[in-house]
């Protein structure tokens, strides 16, 4: 509880910076929750809070492109300590790393509402890119995912490159509802963005199957047809 204070405005300079590291200093326990870390947080982004159960709350973050589970945290006015390392055990998290709430650790109330708003920030920021990657995607292509599909099983599909790989990313995107887009789905968006702005700017050059340009052929297998 002798930790760093933090100020309301560094709180909200981390939550918009273009990336934001969560001090592991601020995952000492809430004085009414239980913890349990299951990796330390050093490398760690995108932190938010998901609850999974009545008094459980997972916080979730990414390592790289991989979402990870960093910590689980578990109500003190649900669970004893005793009973919190049970619920751990028996769904499979660790509980080498299990820090009972304290009550009063020092940490005021305020401390804990600055926690909740690291966490809040850093939530709302990744839902607004995950917005803004889906709208940006959606205005980039303009194929839907069977008619992607009915391309891949042309052989010109596959005369711009063998990769199928843009193919295959791109029915992934159009056959995700956007309310199971995640900040990973945002980021293979984007690099769809990407290469469909760019390759609109090459010249056509020549055809090379069914009268498909090279180009024309890289659109469509980025889900665009340039014939629309």
């Amino acid at each position: 509880g002798g930790g760093r204070r933090y100020s309301m405005a560094e709180v909200v300079k981390a939550a918009r910076g273009d990336s934001w590291r969560w001090d592991s200093e601020r995952m000492d326990p809430f004085p009414n929750e239980h913890a349990a870390r299951q990796m330390n947080p050093a490398g760690v982004t995108s932190f938010r809070r998901k609850s999974i159960a009545e008094g459980v709350v997972l916080i979730l973050g990414k390592k790289g492109r991989r979402p990870v589970v960093q910590s689980v945290r578990l109500a003190a006015d649900t669970y004893t300590a005793n009973e919190a390392k049970e619920w751990l055990r028996e769904h499979g998290y660790k509980v080498s790393k299990f820090e009972e709430a304290t009550g009063d650790s020092g940490r005021s109330e305020k401390d804990s509402r600055m926690d909740a708003a690291y966490l809040d920030a850093a939530e709302n920021k990744t839902e607004k890119r995950i917005a803004e990657a889906y709208k940006a995607y959606h205005e980039a292509v303009n194929m839907s995912a069977s008619e992607l599909r009915e391309w891949a099983a042309t052989e010109c599909s596959k005369a711009a490159s063998v990769s199928r790989e843009p193919i295959g990313r791109n029915v992934r995107l159009l056959d995700t509802p956007r309310d199971k887009w995640t900040a990973a789905t945002a980021t293979s968006a984007m690099k769809t963005v990407s290469f469909v702005a760019r390759m609109k700017g090459n010249e056509q050059g020549p055809e090379v199957c069914g009268g498909w340009s090279k180009r024309d052929i890289s659109l469509k297998n980025w889900a665009f047809d340039p014939r629309k």
